[in-house]
């Protein structure tokens, strides 16, 4: 890899570990992460976590058949929302930093 490729990654990772740090912070002190999560957000966050309780239960076969026999409404916000999960654990800032990570191809 270039040296010009390697600089690419390293600004794509600083501005994605940046955007996802104050979009976290941000709701923490005034969004939804200072609150319990409410309505349209729940909605993302349970979906995330049943999809990946089907995967440790059943594996990914019973996963994406879940996944696609019912589809989410909002299937990147779930992916999101699980693998988020997966990462961290069950926390309620988990969904929020996985969201951060939509940034980072668009940095790259």
């Amino acid at each position: 890899m270039s040296s010009d490729g390697t600089l690419r990654w390293v600004i794509a990772i600083v501005l994605t570990a940046i955007f996802t740090a104050l979009q976290v912070q941000q709701s923490l002190r005034l969004g939804l992460l200072a609150l319990p999560p409410v309505a349209d957000g729940v909605v993302y966050f349970v979906d995330g976590a049943r999809l990946l309780g089907r995967f440790h239960e059943s594996g990914i076969g019973a996963a994406f058949s879940a996944f696609f026999g019912n589809p989410p409404h909002s299937p990147l916000s779930t992916g999101l929302a699980a693998f988020g999960f997966s990462l961290f654990g069950i926390r309620p800032w988990a969904g929020a930093v996985a969201n951060g990570l939509v940034l980072f191809p668009a940095c790259g």
